[in-house]
């Protein structure tokens, strides 16, 4: 299941970047995108001065998604492709990236959950997740990635 592509502009929804301070885009696909190969991009604005975010952030996405951080591929600061979230200072990034990140990828998560469950014609509460891979739990062979 693929993301829609993002926008030439360079954001995904084309619109003009916010002001610095003000509130970042509430895009889902701003933040965070699926590819065909299973990669998954997350967008961050804010960058990685040696305290380890970019480790952290891939892997909120990752435990959200259900998948292997070698899946996530983080893209910070760069100003034509990520939200603006100001400036990267005040060990502040777990709490404001970090949480809007785990948000978007759990709203993804679900968002999957429910076409593979259209898919696998089975409601939800019968799929598992596994790395990627979602299952229908009493019939492992039926799976969807």
């Amino acid at each position: 299941m693929m993301a829609a592509p993002r926008n030439p502009s360079g954001n995904a929804s084309g619109r003009a970047e916010a002001a610095w301070g003000s509130r970042p885009t509430d895009q889902l696909d701003d933040w965070l995108a699926i590819e065909s190969d299973g990669t998954v991009p997350a967008y961050s604005g804010k960058v990685e001065l040696g305290t380890g975010i970019l480790t952290a952030l891939a892997q909120i996405v990752a435990e959200e998604l259900d998948v292997s951080m070698k899946q996530i591929r983080m893209v910070m600061g760069d100003t034509a492709r990520t939200p603006n979230e100001g400036y990267t200072a005040g060990s502040m990034t777990i709490q404001s990236s970090g949480s809007t990140l785990r948000q978007d990828a759990a709203e993804a998560h679900r968002f999957l959950l429910e076409m593979a469950s259209a898919k696998l014609d089975a409601p939800i509460s019968e799929l598992v997740v596994n790395d990627g891979t979602v299952s229908v739990r009493e019939h492992q062979e039926r799976n969807i990635t």
